[in-house]
């Protein structure tokens, strides 16, 4: 196509969502302006004990509320300032956060990232309030449409990719999605496939789904 659609689907603090949304990073920061990216979130409906979902039950992660929570952050960021501070989130949560403090940390991204901490909070507190059904509803909705399980689930003008987790790698496939492959193209990233989890570093392999 003349702009390439990616659909990524991640769970916020699965440790191979934060690995391919490392490995995204650097090709969304080079071909944003050239293809329209999307970043969703895996959602299911009464998984687990409802206590740990929004929306007595319908809304739900494989890693219980402080997930959920988080991936509803994620979708106020995006909502209230765009894709661009997303990612500049998303750069920084990534990489500087811990699985010990993920729950708090996020206010450092933010912080980072200039993001007013209270908006993000109220828009939280007001998806919680609604029963999901503003910002989580679609999430669910769109994922079932693509029949999506697993995080991550990555898709290139629709059809599903399955190799590295490297941003060369995301980068050659999403650019062999276009009509004509602008200039962006030509320039190299890192062959190395990034690291699981939070934090920096590279892997040995690009294997795992939460």
């Amino acid at each position: 196509t003349e702009k390439p659609n990616v659909k990524l689907f991640v769970m916020a603090f699965c440790p191979f969502g934060l690995q391919s949304e490392k490995a995204m990073i650097p090709v969304y920061n080079l071909l944003k302006d050239k293809a329209d990216f999307e970043l969703h979130y895996v959602i299911y409906s009464h998984y687990g004990n409802e206590s740990e979902c929004v929306g007595n039950g319908s809304y739900c992660s494989m890693h219980g509320l402080a997930e959920v929570n988080e991936d509803i952050r994620q979708l106020c960021i995006k909502e209230i300032y765009g894709k661009d501070k997303l990612w500049k989130y998303l750069d920084y949560f990534d990489h500087e956060c811990t699985y010990d403090n993920k729950e708090t940390c996020w206010e450092e991204a933010a912080n980072k990232s200039g993001i007013n901490i209270t908006k993000i909070t109220e828009c939280l507190n007001e998806e919680k309030t609604a029963g999901g059904e503003t910002r989580l509803k679609p999430e669910k909705e769109i994922g079932d449409k693509y029949s999506v399980r697993g995080s991550p689930t990555l898709f290139i003008n629709g059809k599903s990719y399955s190799g590295t987790r490297s941003p060369e790698s995301y980068k050659e496939a999403i650019c062999s999605g276009f009509t004509n492959p602008p200039e962006e193209c030509n320039q190299k990233l890192s062959n190395n496939a990034t690291s699981t989890g939070f934090g920096g570093g590279t892997s040995s392999g690009s294997g795992g789904n939460c």
